[in-house]
C-alpha cells in the first residue's frame, strides 16, 4: 500500500498506532457536494406546512444514535418537531418507542432531492451520536451538508468539528441540546449567517478534496518514479525507414518520455559487428527487448540473421510492435513463434484476435492494443496554422490508388478523392484534391498545405483482407489493369471483412493539430473521433453532400468543430506520445517487477552537429569518461583502463549472403531467472494477463 487517505486526524492516528502503517498518509476530511446542495436551494428557508419549528436529522437511523438523549430532547422541546430520514434499523433497543413519540416523524429512505426538500423546512441540523471514542474520531458526512443547506448545527463532541464553534455547537445532554436548538433556530434565515455557512461548506467541497488528492498522487508518483530503478531496454529498428516522420517520432518518443533507459540498435539487413563478426552483443544485459514495427516481420529476410539468433536465445521479455498485419500474415506468425515473442502490440481489434492469432497457437503471448501513430509533436507545426476565414482552399487532399489486394478499404482513399473533386467542382468550390502519386507532398510542405486548407478528407486506414502468404499481392500485380470490381468479385469475396482492421490514420491527428476540419467517411476510427463532434460525417454514397458543403462554408461551425477536436483529442493529452510511452513503461515494469538486473556502463563515442547528417568520433576519449555512473575509487579506475586497453578489436568477416527463408535459429540457453519469470507470467490465465496489460496501457 502506497497511500492511505484518512477522513480525520483520528483515523490517521489509528492507522499509524493500531495498524502499524508507516507509509504515506493524507487527511482529507469528509466534505460535501456543494454544487448539488447549492443548486437544490435548500438554503432558502420555507416554513413547514404545520408551522412548528423542525429539528432535522439525515443519515442512518440506527445504533449510532443516542436514543436516550433524543428521547429526553423530544420531551424537552415538545413544541418542536423532529424529522428523520435515512435507512432504519427498527431492531435497535428503544428505537420503536422513540419513533412512537408524537413529535417524531420518520420520513423514510429518501434520495438526495428528497433530503434537500426536507432541509429547506428545517431550522437546525442534528448530529446526536453516542459519545464514545470511535465517534469522537469520526467526521460525519452530514456535517458540511447541513452547512451547505444553510442550517446551524448542534452536535455531540466530535474532535474534527471542535475547532469551529461558530459553525458547530457542541452539547452533551438533552438540556444543552435544547438550549442550543432554540437559540440557533432563530438564526436559520439570517442572510449573513446563511452565507457564512455556505461559504465554509464550499471550502470543504469534494471538488477541492479531489484536487488535493490528485496533487498528492501526482507528487507521490513523481517520487516513486525517481526512486524506482530504471530498466535497461534495447530497441531494435530499421534505420532505413526513419525518413518517414511518423516512424521517427514513434522511435524518438521512447528516448524523450520513457523513464527507462533505451538503447537503439539498427536490426535489418546486414548489421556490422554482429552478422560479420565473431564477437556478439550480450543481450542478457538488457531487462527487455522491443522490436519496432519498422522491422517488417512480414518479410522473410528483413531482420538481420545475427540479430534473429541473439533474439531467439534471449529469454527476457520480448515486445513486438507490428503494423500492416494483413500483409503476409503467416510469415509474421512464424517469426513470433521462432523468436519466442512474449507481447505483441497489435492493431487487430481484440474481439477478432483469435481469427488472426489463434489462442491455441499463441497461448503464451500477450496481445495488447495500440494505434498506428499519435499526435505529432513537431513544434514548428503551429506556424502553419492559418485562421479559418483566411483559408481560401475549401478542401485539400492527397490520396492514392492502392493495389487491388488491399480490398474495399484500400480503394476508399482513391474513391473519396475522385468523387469529392467531382462534386466540389460542380458546386464551384475552391479545392486542391489529387489522387495521383505525382502530386504527393512531403515534409514541412505537407504541413504548410494542410494548415492552409479549411478541410481535408479522410478514410479509415488499413485493410480488411488478410493475405496470409502473399498470393493475393501476386494476383493483384498480375491483374493490375483489371477493374477493381471484377478483381474483387473473382478473388476477394470470401476474404473481405472477416476481420475489421479499420483504424485511425496519423494524418487525422495531423489535421486536428493544424485546426483543419475533417470530412470523413462514416466509420469507427479506432473510437478516437466522433461524428458531428470532431468531424463532418460523409456518407459513402455522397447522399449527404449538400449538408457537408453547407457546414463547410459556415465559419462559426468550422471554428467550433476544429476547436472541440483540438481540445478533446490534442489538448487533453490522451493520444500524446507521452501518454503512449507512459503506458508502455507501466507494462514493462509489470513484466520486470524486480527492476534492472545490471548497471550498463557506456562511454561517449560519436558526435553529430545539429546542422549535419554525418557522425564523427569523439577523439582521444578517456576510458573513464562514463555515462550515468561514477568511478569513486582508484582500483576500479585501473581495472577499467586495463580492460579497455586489452580488449581486442572486432575481427570483420566477409559479408554473408542474406537467406531467402527464415533462418534456422539456435537452441536457446537462457539464464535461470529469465526462465522463471517467463514461466510465472505464462502460468497466469490469459484473461488475467490481458486484464493487467490493458489496464496498464
Amino acid at each position: 500500500m502506497n497511500l492511505v487517505v484518512a477522513v480525520s486526524d483520528g483515523v490517521a492516528e489509528s492507522y499509524r498506532k493500531n495498524g502499524d502503517y508507516n507509509g504515506d498518509i493524507i487527511t482529507l476530511r469528509n466534505g460535501c457536494d456543494f454544487d448539488f446542495w447549492s443548486a437544490s436551494e435548500a438554503s432558502h428557508y420555507q416554513a413547514p406546512p404545520h408551522g412548528r419549528p423542525v429539528a432535522f436529522f439525515q443519515g442512518g437511523v440506527n445504533a449510532r444514535l443516542d436514543l436516550s438523549l433524543l428521547s429526553e430532547l423530544c420531551d424537552e422541546l415538545a413544541d418542536w418537531d423532529f424529522w428523520l430520514c435515512g435507512s432504519l434499523a427498527p431492531q435497535v433497543s428503544g428505537m420503536l418507542e422513540f419513533l412512537d413519540k408524537p413529535n417524531v416523524h420518520y420520513r423514510g429512505m429518501l434520495d438526495v432531492d428528497g433530503v434537500a426538500r426536507l432541509a429547506r423546512h428545517a431550522r437546525v441540523g442534528l448530529i446526536p451520536f453516542k459519545q464514545d471514542a470511535h465517534m469522537r474520531r469520526s467526521l460525519p458526512l452530514k456535517a458540511y451538508e447541513y452547512l451547505a443547506c444553510g442550517l446551524p448545527v448542534v452536535t455531540t463532541p466530535i474532535d474534527a468539528l471542535a475547532s469551529r464553534p461558530d459553525l458547530f455547537h457542541v452539547a452533551t445532554d438533552a438540556r444543552g441540546f435544547g438550549q442550543a436548538i432554540r437559540a440557533l433556530g432563530q438564526t436559520r434565515d439570517l442572510p449573513a449567517l446563511v452565507e457564512q455557512r455556505m461559504t465554509e461548506a464550499q471550502n470543504e467541497s469534494y471538488d477541492l478534496r479531489f484536487a488535493q488528492l490528485l496533487n498528492t498522487i501526482s507528487t507521490l508518483q513523481r517520487r516513486f518514479e525517481r526512486e524506482r530503478p530504471r530498466l535497461n531496454v534495447l530497441m531494435l529498428y530499421d534505420d532505413s525507414s526513419t525518413h518517414v516522420h511518423t516512424i521517427k517520432e514513434h522511435l524518438e518518443a521512447f528516448a524523450n518520455y520513457s523513464r527507462h533507459r533505451f538503447h537503439f540498435l539498427p536490426a535489418t539487413g546486414q548489421v556490422i559487428g554482429i552478422d560479420d563478426s565473431e564477437h556478439q552483443l550480450d543481450f542478457d544485459a538488457y531487462d527487455a527487448i522491443v522490436i519496432h514495427y519498422s522491422v517488417r516481420l512480414s518479410l522473410d529476410d528483413h531482420l538481420s540473421p545475427g540479430i534473429a539468433n541473439l533474439l531467439a536465445n534471449y529469454a527476457g521479455p520480448k515486445l513486438l510492435f507490428i503494423q500492416d498485419e494483413y500483409e503476409r500474415t503467416e510469415t509474421a506468425r512464424k517469426w513470433i513463434t521462432r523468436l519466442r515473442i512474449d507481447s505483441v502490440f497489435t492493431n487487430v481489434p481484440l474481439n477478432s484476435l483469435d481469427k488472426v492469432y489463434s489462442r491455441k497457437r499463441f497461448s503464451g503471448v500477450d496481445f495488447l492494443p495500440t494505434l498506428t501513430g499519435y499526435v505529432p509533436e513537431d513544434p514548428t507545426l503551429d506556424r502553419f496554422i492559418t485562421p479559418v476565414a483566411d483559408r481560401e482552399v475549401m478542401i485539400g487532399y492527397r490520396g492514392r490508388r492502392l493495389p487491388h489486394h488491399y480490398g474495399d478499404l484500400g480503394q476508399e482513399k482513391y474513391h473519396i478523392g475522385v468523387e469529392m473533386k467531382r462534386h466540389a467542382q460542380a458546386a464551384g468550390l475552391t479545392i486542391d484534391i489529387e489522387v495521383d502519386d505525382h502530386y504527393r507532398i512531403y515534409g514541412t510542405e505537407w504541413y504548410r498545405f494542410m494548415g492552409s486548407c479549411r478541410a481535408t478528407l479522410g478514410t479509415e486506414s488499413g485493410a480488411n483482407v488478410f493475405d496470409d502468404d502473399g498470393s493475393l499481392q501476386m494476383l493483384a500485380r498480375k491483374h493490375a489493369n483489371m477493374p477493381y470490381a471484377d478483381f474483387a468479385a473473382r478473388h476477394l469475396v470470401a476474404r473481405e471483412g472477416l476481420v475489421r482492421m479499420n483504424q485511425i490514420s496519423p494524418k487525422i491527428f495531423e489535421a486536428i493539430r493544424l485546426r483543419t476540419a475533417l470530412i470523413l467517411f462514416e466509420g469507427d476510427y479506432s473510437g478516437v473521433v466522433q461524428p458531428g463532434r470532431h468531424y463532418i460525417s460523409l456518407k459513402k454514397d455522397f447522399s449527404n453532400i449538400a449538408d457537408v458543403f453547407a457546414k463547410l462554408q459556415d465559419d462559426g461551425y468550422i471554428a467550433e468543430l476544429t476547436q472541440c477536436a483540438y481540445d478533446e483529442i490534442i489538448d487533453k493529452g490522451g493520444y500524446s506520445y507521452s501518454a503512449f510511452v507512459n503506458g508502455i513503461d507501466r507494462y514493462l515494469a509489470s513484466r520486470v517487477p524486480g527492476g534492472a538486473r545490471v548497471q550498463i556502463v557506456s562511454t561517449p563515442k560519436l558526435m553529430r552537429r545539429q546542422e549535419s547528417e554525418s557522425y564523427r568520433p569523439i577523439t582521444r576519449v578517456s576510458p573513464l569518461l562514463l555515462d550515468t555512473v561514477r568511478v569513486e575509487q582508484r582500483e576500479p579506475r585501473k581495472a577499467i583502463v586495463d580492460m579497455v586497453q586489452t580488449q581486442p578489436e572486432p575481427r570483420l568477416a566477409p559479408a554473408t549472403t542474406q537467406p531467402s527463408n527464415l533462418p534456422e535459429l539456435a537452441k536457446p540457453g537462457p539464464p535461470l531467472h529469465f526462465v522463471a519469470a517467463r514461466y510465472v507470467w505464462r502460468m497466469l490465465p490469459e484473461r488475467v494477463r490481458h486484464f493487467v496489460g490493458s489496464r496498464l496501457l
